[in-house]
């Protein structure tokens, strides 16, 4: 189980989670303190007024999400859509104007924010319609689990060890910088094929690591490209067992829909109302020690079941796609059922 992030030590900078950041971070309009005080503008009046157009354009939200799904299908999942699609009602409700038909603003809000989502999340090319009608684009769909002419997966030379040589470089440039030294003896030990895996399997198929931990040493993790910061999140849990500090995290690119890498505690505090046990018993991690971005995924599931309903088909999602390329999990995670039974 990760510790508590409130466990971490303070070195300097703004927390960003795992670690802590060097460089203070300037205040932004999106900041977690610009969304409290955005939060407590809302009066009783006005937050219910709110609750109760949300309710009246949920089926609206849907609709638009599972058109889009059926659109881009099978390059999106229809649930991970609605569930943006959702979020996006719920921040544009209050800024309606009173008077006024809500539909049409809030269709293009939620538009807007799927645009988002597939622009960040889905590799899109725009062809014209005319070649497409004609039959002359040269572009097509091909998945990267396909194997032709005896070559190998492409999602396997995408995530083979030893190809990606910018998560080393970027370590041996920071090392320079800081005057520190380039750790390699501590390596991942299990592969966990998250290149094209969606959230619910990423949190399902978690990273081990392996290898001496110098006790009191502190350790800056480097990484090329985070998403939901799950892998960075282990390593810090491995480093810290063995009696290591986490000093700071670096990353290229930060892909996660939220930028900070530590969890808002209202967040936190709400999962663990929702889900009192179901997030412990299901993913073997305590609600306090997950990610910004995994807890604001698991914050879109309204029930215990629905999560654990989903856990379970992300369950049998990544035995098939790892059958499909001739692997097995050693020990499979299988979400347990309402009783808390394995």
């Amino acid at each position: 189980m990760r510790p508590y992030w409130a466990s971490l030590p303070r070195h300097c900078g703004r927390p960003l989670g795992v670690g802590f950041s060097a460089v203070p971070q300037m205040a932004s309009p999106f900041s977690p303190s610009r969304r409290k005080q955005q939060a407590k503008a809302l009066s009783r009046s006005a937050l219910k007024a709110r609750n109760a157009l949300v309710l009246e354009h949920l089926p609206l939200a849907d609709a638009i999400a599972s058109a889009a799904a059926r659109r881009l299908f099978p390059l999106v999942e229809r649930d991970d859509l609605i569930q943006v699609a959702r979020e996006a009602l719920v921040r544009s409700a209050p800024r309606c104007r009173a008077g006024e038909p809500a539909a049409p603003y809030l269709r293009r809000c939620i538009s807007g924010a799927l645009q988002h989502h597939l622009r960040d999340r889905v590799r899109l090319v725009r062809v014209p319609r005319q070649v497409h009608e004609a039959g002359d684009c040269p572009l097509g769909h091909s998945s990267l689990d396909a194997q032709a002419d005896g070559e190998p997966f492409l999602l396997d030379q995408l995530a083979a060890p030893g190809d990606n040589a910018i998560p080393l470089m970027l370590a041996t440039a920071c090392a320079e910088v800081l005057h520190g030294e380039v750790e390699t003896e501590i390596v991942q030990a299990s592969r966990v094929f998250h290149t094209g895996a969606k959230a619910m399997e990423r949190l399902l198929l978690r990273p081990q690591f392996d290898g001496p931990v110098t006790p009191g040493t502190a350790y800056a993790l480097v990484d090329d490209v985070t998403c939901l910061g799950g892998t960075l999140a282990e390593l810090a849990d491995y480093i810290q067992a063995a009696g290591g500090k986490v000093a700071a995290v670096i990353t290229l690119v930060n892909a996660g829909r939220l930028k900070p890498l530590k969890p808002e505690p209202l967040v936190t505090r709400r999962l663990r109302e929702r889900f009192p046990d179901a997030i412990q018993h299901t993913f073997g991690i305590d609600p306090g020690a997950l990610t910004a971005n995994e807890a604001s995924y698991l914050s879109g599931f309204r029930t215990a079941d629905g999560l654990r309903n989903r856990a379970a088909k992300a369950a049998e999602e990544n035995d098939l796609r790892l059958r499909a390329k001739g692997f097995q999990l050693e020990a499979p995670s299988t979400p347990l059922n309402q009783e808390g039974e394995g």
